[in-house]
């Protein structure tokens, strides 16, 4: 079922109380400012006017005026570029605006409202521009919809096969493996912060649509990594384990006011837990879990039908049950360790 489509404007409303102020340090671990009005952007790939101009196969070899146009009046009508797969002529520019509030500075219940709203605007929003990242093994796109919202569309005719070396994981199903990890993530009270993603693609086109948050990869992620408030590193550590992230880099998380904000899962989730061939895990460390961890994973074991119910449509069932094995081993040995994939 859809949700209801809502303004641009009540997306990118600051946080605040009752009586109109900003509201107080919350208690649940993460704190930080509380509005976000700068915008960072990834590296992107200029867009020149030709571009702008054709209605088909964008970035496509010059060819000479008549064949051109010719070729663009086949390739450019109706269904035909979905058939082909190809990805369409940007309309314009991305625009990308602040978010309005801090991705890591409000309190977990204001943080839970923000993502719903902003995971609507992505199932309802419509390409209103576009433009290449310049970073990435898959082809990946920074487009604004046309609510305000800005996300990062992965067309799933981009993406790349997880290949022999990752026998575990489902070719063509990165999409739903993003989704997966927004919804398990959203299952533990939004233990790491994933941005929202939608695995229905982007106009009609199938792929991951997923929220673009204005924040940057740590220009030294073992400086950030020594750094980082234990607390921190332990979330997004558990969630990974959970999930059986197998592509932790140092780009794929993001740092807001020396918080980390887990992105890219499209690499997770693998149908058997054992050796999965090459991993990144740049959050590796070995520690016991403590009392608030432990109920946490002892809530998401007791709503297991739920969580396979909602995980149904987009992992396979051994997935679903590999991911159970993890928590289980976890709550056995009462530690967050290795042995899933050794």
């Amino acid at each position: 079922m859809r949700i209801q489509p809502i303004s641009a404007a009540s997306l990118r409303a600051p946080l605040t109380t009752a009586a109109g102020r900003e509201p107080a340090q919350p208690q649940d671990g993460y704190a930080g400012t509380v509005a976000v009005t700068q915008v960072q952007l990834p590296p992107l790939e200029q867009t020149t006017p030709q571009q702008l101009q054709r209605g088909y196969l964008w970035q496509a070899i010059p060819l000479p005026g008549p064949v051109d146009k010719l070729l663009g009046a086949v390739l450019g009508f109706g269904p035909v570029p979905g058939w082909m797969g190809l990805e369409p002529a940007p309309q314009a520019p991305p625009q990308v605006q602040p978010l309005g509030f801090s991705w890591t500075g409000c309190s977990a219940s204001q943080f839970a409202d923000r993502a719903e709203q902003l995971r609507a605007a992505l199932q309802n929003g419509r390409e209103a521009g576009k433009a290449r990242i310049r970073a990435g093994s898959n082809a990946n796109y920074l487009v604004s919809l046309d609510n305000g919202v800005a996300a990062v569309f992965t067309p799933s005719k981009g993406e790349r096969p997880p290949g022999p070396a990752r026998p575990n994981l489902e070719a063509g199903r990165l999409a739903q493996r993003e989704e997966a990890a927004y919804l398990v993530d959203r299952r533990l009270g939004h233990l790491a912060r994933v941005p929202p993603v939608v695995a229905g693609g982007l106009d009609g086109r199938p792929g991951a649509l997923k929220l673009f948050v204005p924040r940057v990869p740590p220009e030294d992620p073992d400086h950030a990594l020594t750094r980082m408030n234990p607390s921190d590193y332990r979330r997004l550590a558990l969630f990974d384990h959970i999930i059986g992230n197998l592509d932790r880099h140092s780009r794929n998380w993001l740092v807001d006011e020396g918080r980390p904000i887990a992105i890219d899962h499209g690499l997770a989730f693998p149908l058997k837990n054992g050796p999965q061939g090459p991993m990144n895990f740049a959050f590796d460390k070995v520690f016991r879990i403590n009392a608030e961890e432990r109920k946490l994973l002892t809530d998401f074991v007791a709503a297991r039908g739920e969580v396979e119910q909602e995980l149904s449509k987009l992992l396979a069932a051994p997935a679903i049950d590999a991911m159970f094995e993890r928590v289980a081993a976890i709550l056995s040995s009462g530690e967050v360790n290795h042995q899933w994939h050794q």
